[in-house]
């Protein structure tokens, strides 16, 4: 009766050691594809930025300067999207850019009016518009690159 139990007891405990392991390993192999998933969706996150910076310029030069650049669809709703979805914690950055953006945005249809008028002041008040939207990019920049270290080294 002693072996029986022994027997049943080892068998209850290779059961249950092996089935605690598959499911650590499976919890493992989900948290490493979770953050390999974070980390492309990272990389889109910076690349839309940029995107959005050439964006910007694109506009300018078509709306300021009539270049017939082909116009296209802001990239800020990617930006917004990636930010709520996978990195909250940089929202407020990501608001504070977009508010300094629509500011720039503001001077480039002021400038294309004056342009349209053809009042020679065009270019006034683009230094500071564009520094400020400059600053509030490199900050953003600054914090995601300084997240990167810390999250995927």
């Amino acid at each position: 009766m002693a072996e029986m139990l022994s027997v049943v007891v080892g068998g209850l405990l290779a059961v249950g050691g092996g089935g605690t392991m598959q499911w650590y390993l499976n919890k493992i192999q989900r948290e490493n594809e979770d953050k390999r998933q974070r980390a492309i969706k990272f990389e889109e996150l910076v690349s839309a930025i940029y995107e959005y910076d050439h964006w910007l310029m694109t506009y300018r030069n078509i709306h300021t300067f009539g270049s017939d650049d082909t116009e296209t669809p802001t990239p800020f709703a990617k930006i917004q999207a990636i930010t709520l979805i996978y990195f909250p914690e940089h929202l407020e950055k990501v608001k504070e850019l977009q508010n300094i953006a629509n500011d720039y945005i503001v001077w480039i249809h002021n400038a294309a009016v004056k342009r349209l008028a053809k009042d020679n002041s065009i270019q006034e008040g683009f230094k500071d518009v564009y520094q400020t939207y400059a600053a509030a990019h490199h900050e953003l920049l600054k914090d995601l690159s300084e997240f990167s270290k810390r999250v995927f080294k």
